[in-house]
């Protein structure tokens, strides 16, 4: 049945015209950042950051994510990441802004990789001290630093939290202006990547284009929200209609950071299989003049009528009604989601 579906509802969508749109969720990355409680002088820049924003209470808390929490989870390895740089490339591909402090040997690596990625480099924002702005005969001043300035010049922000030492190290003063100051840049970043896009159907073969990982994530987002509860092959099969696919895609990847950024809630059923829902659609759907129905939610709709008209002859639509059951009592607040 559900194959069927998935045809009914890609027939009907105009792809072409279907744009994606990433949360404003900012993705904080550079030098360590203990636990919050932790006492003493910051840690790094980064630290001295997030210190700040949680001592005003800032706005901004709620949009931040911290790398410590995507990869600190014994999970991760269950779902066929390997190692910590594609967990963070994962992530980068979806949120809207990267903020990378330059402090590290962890953060060059990250700098490295986010600039050689050219849907990251977008919303890459690259945060380095005052004391290396002049060294410009450096690998990393001539080769990933100057892409991102080449790509939109107020991506790269230099200010000073270093001393003037011969061995510079983290002054805690200086530190906190440059927290205050650059939280108040933030919402700038956040805004001018808010926009939506279309999605990169550019020469696609047979009606299927290539996705990037950050689009195939959005999708995902977006075909929950419309098919309300669906199983994990389920998802791969729904991705297959509307995207060109390795034969080798691990979709639980993807799930996994979805499920991390709280845009995708899983729940469970007796028999321990798993059934995923949309908690935020990152789609806006587009359909052909000559559809049957012309929004997301008609079609949602459309699809639940079908799950329950097959209810007495479905196995299936028995227990995707009854995993409905649970989203629905975890969106109203009535449950703790997976």
């Amino acid at each position: 049945m559900m194959s069927d579906l998935f045809g009914e509802f890609r027939d009907a969508v105009r792809l072409d015209e279907v744009c994606v749109k990433r949360p404003t969720q900012i993705f904080l990355c550079g030098g360590r950042n203990p636990k919050p409680d932790e006492p003493g002088r910051p840690k790094s820049a980064r630290h001295a950051f997030y210190r700040h924003l949680q001592q005003v209470n800032s706005p901004l808390l709620g949009d931040i994510v911290l790398a410590e929490v995507i990869v600190g989870d014994r999970e991760q390895g269950d779902h066929g990441l390997t190692d910590i740089l594609k967990v963070e490339e994962l992530v980068a591909e979806i949120v809207g802004v990267i903020l990378l402090f330059i402090e590290s040997p962890g953060s060059y690596a990250e700098l490295g990789a986010f600039t050689a990625n050219k849907t990251i480099l977008r919303r890459l924002v690259v945060v380095n001290d005052n004391y290396f702005r002049e060294r410009t005969e450096s690998f990393i001043y001539q080769g990933p630093l100057k892409r991102l300035f080449n790509t939109y010049d107020q991506s790269l922000k230099y200010f000073t939290w270093l001393n003037d030492h011969d061995s510079p190290v983290l002054d805690e003063d200086l530190a906190h202006t440059m927290a205050v100051d650059l939280s108040e840049f933030v919402p700038e970043f956040q805004k001018r990547n808010a926009g939506k896009a279309r999605l990169s159907t550019a020469g696609a073969s047979g009606g299927k284009p290539k996705l990037s990982e950050g689009e195939l994530m959005c999708l995902i987002t977006g075909l929950l929200d419309v098919f309300v509860a669906l199983g994990l092959e389920e998802i791969e099969q729904a991705l297959r209609k509307f995207a060109s696919l390795e034969s080798d895609l691990n979709i639980k990847r993807y799930l996994y950071v979805l499920r991390k950024l709280d845009l995708v809630g899983r729940v469970s059923d007796s028999k321990q299989q798993s059934w995923y829902y949309s908690r935020r659609s990152l789609v806006d759907w587009s359909f052909q003049p000559t559809a049957k129905s012309k929004t997301w939610l008609d079609w949602r709709l459309h699809f639940v009528k079908a799950y329950e008209r097959a209810r007495t002859t479905d196995r299936g639509a028995r227990k995707r009604l009854d995993a409905m059951d649970k989203i629905m009592l975890i969106l109203t607040g009535d449950e703790h989601h997976g």
